[in-house]
C-alpha cells in the first residue's frame, strides 16, 4: 500500500467536503500549508494563465510516485513564459509521468485553470487567506500631506501628472498584452505588440502607463478614455512611468526595488531598443529631481499641470500608496 503524503490528504479533505463551510474547514486546518496557497493562487488567479486549455496529459502518475510538490517549477516556469507550447506540454507530461497518481488530477486542474476542481470562490479563499488572489492589482497615489512626505527620502522625483486611459502592458515572454486599470484585456493596440515585445527584451513585466491620443506632431489631443479607445491604433501613444516584475505584480507587492530602480531601468529599456523601435509608440513620464516640496510646488507651477512626487525608495504594491503623492498647480 502507499502512503498518504500530506498534500494528497489535503486534496481528498477538500474534495470530499460538501459545504462551503466544510471547504473553509479545510482551508483554516490546512492554512499553514505553502504548497496549497500556492496550488490556489495558480488556479483561481486570473492573471496566472498557462494556455494549456488543449493539453491532452499522456501518463496519469504512478502507485509510488513523488509528491506534486516536487514539480511545482514546471508551472512556474510557463507562467513565466520560459517555454514554448511544445516544451510546456513535454515538460508537464514528464511530470506526470513521475507524480503520485493520487495527485495528478489537481495538478492537470490546474493547469487547466479549472475552477470547479475544488469547488471553492475566490471570496473564500481570501477570508482564510486574505488577498492571497488579487482580481487585478492597480497602485494610486494619495493627496499630498505633510505627514505622509515625511517619510520621503531626499532628493525625489516630481513627474507631471497625466491623465488618459490607464493602460498596463504586460509582455511574458514573446506574450504581450494590454489590460486596462481593471484588467480588462483591450485589443485595440496590438498594433504595438512587437514594439512591447523589444522594450522588455522579452523579459516578464508589467508597464504601467497612460494612453493618450496624438496628432501628426506628436502632440497630445486627447486623453479621454472613449476617444482613445476610438482612435485609430497609429494616433496612439503611450505614456509610461514604471515597470514592475511581473511575478511580483501578479503578487500585488513587490519589495525588492524602489522606485528608482525601477524608473531608471524602464529608461535604459527604452535606450536598448532604440535600434528595433526607431519611431516607438512610448515615451516616460516628464520629470525632474527636487530636493523639497517647494521645488516640486514651483515645478507644478512652470508646467502649468498638477504633479505626483514619488518616494525614489518607494517599492510597488497594489492600492493607495503613501510613496506617491498628488500636489495641485
Amino acid at each position: 500500500m502507499s502512503r498518504t503524503t500530506i498534500f494528497e490528504s489535503v486534496i481528498n479533505k477538500l474534495l470530499a467536503a460538501k459545504t462551503q463551510e466544510e471547504k473553509r474547514a479545510v482551508l483554516e486546518y490546512y492554512s499553514y500549508e505553502t504548497l496549497l496557497q500556492r496550488v490556489l493562487r495558480y488556479l483561481y488567479s486570473p492573471l496566472i494563465t498557462f494556455n494549456m486549455d488543449d493539453w491532452k496529459p499522456k501518463f496519469a502518475g504512478k502507485f509510488h510516485g513523488m509528491g506534486m510538490s516536487k514539480f511545482m517549477h514546471v508551472p512556474e516556469d510557463i507562467f513565466q513564459g520560459k517555454f514554448t507550447q511544445e516544451e510546456a506540454e513535454f515538460a508537464c507530461n514528464v511530470a506526470l509521468q513521475n507524480m503520485n497518481e493520487k495527485e495528478v488530477s489537481t495538478f492537470v486542474a490546474m493547469l487547466k485553470k479549472d475552477e470547479d476542481h475544488f469547488g471553492v470562490s475566490i471570496e473564500l479563499i481570501n477570508s482564510v487567506w486574505p488577498g492571497l488572489i488579487l482580481e487585478y492589482p492597480c497602485q494610486e497615489a494619495c493627496e499630498y500631506s505633510a505627514e505622509s512626505f515625511s517619510s520621503f527620502d531626499v532628493p525625489f522625483v516630481a513627474q507631471r501628472m497625466y491623465k488618459g486611459l490607464r493602460v498596463n502592458i504586460i509582455v511574458r515572454g514573446n506574450s504581450v498584452e494590454f489590460r486596462d486599470k481593471t484588467g480588462k484585456i483591450l485589443h485595440n493596440f496590438d498594433l504595438y505588440v512587437e514594439q512591447f515585445s523589444n522594450l522588455a527584451q522579452n523579459g516578464s513585466t508589467a508597464f504601467d502607463g497612460h494612453a493618450v491620443v496624438v496628432n501628426d506632431d506628436m502632440k497630445i489631443v486627447s486623453t479621454d478614455d472613449d476617444v482613445v479607445l476610438a482612435a485609430k491604433p497609429e494616433n496612439i501613444r503611450f505614456i509610461l512611468w514604471d515597470a514592475i516584475r511581473y511575478d511580483g505584480f501578479v503578487e500585488g507587492k513587490d519589495n525588492r526595488i524602489g522606485y528608482n530602480w525601477r524608473f531608471n531601468g524602464l529608461e535604459h529599456m527604452m535606450f536598448l531598443a532604440v535600434d528595433k523601435n526607431p519611431t516607438p509608440c512610448y515615451r516616460a513620464a516628464e520629470h525632474k529631481m527636487v530636493g523639497t516640496v517647494e521645488e516640486a510646488e514651483a515645478y507644478a507651477k512652470e508646467i502649468k499641470n498638477p504633479i505626483v512626487i514619488k518616494n525614489l525608495s518607494g517599492t510597488w504594491a497594489n492600492g493607495k500608496t503613501k510613496n506617491e503623492l498628488i500636489i495641485q498647480n
